[in-house]
């Protein structure tokens, strides 16, 4: 399962680390992923430029991308 990789000032690099449902691309091309909650209101997501829903089947169970 891919996690949300988010991470908030303050917190010394803690992840949220919650089931990502979103892939956002930042202006410099790095893929991140979210939460919906970190999506909406995260420190890491406000500089995203565009976004994608993760499909299910994207994740093989040990959160790798095939």
């Amino acid at each position: 399962m891919i996690r949300c990789s988010n991470s908030e000032p303050g917190t010394f690099n803690h992840e949220c680390g919650k089931p990502a449902k979103w892939a956002g691309t930042h202006p410099s091309g790095h893929v991140q992923h979210f939460c919906d909650k970190c999506r909406a209101d995260g420190w890491e997501a406000k500089p995203v430029i565009a976004w994608e829903t993760l499909p299910a089947d994207m994740v093989d169970g040990c959160g790798r991308v095939p």
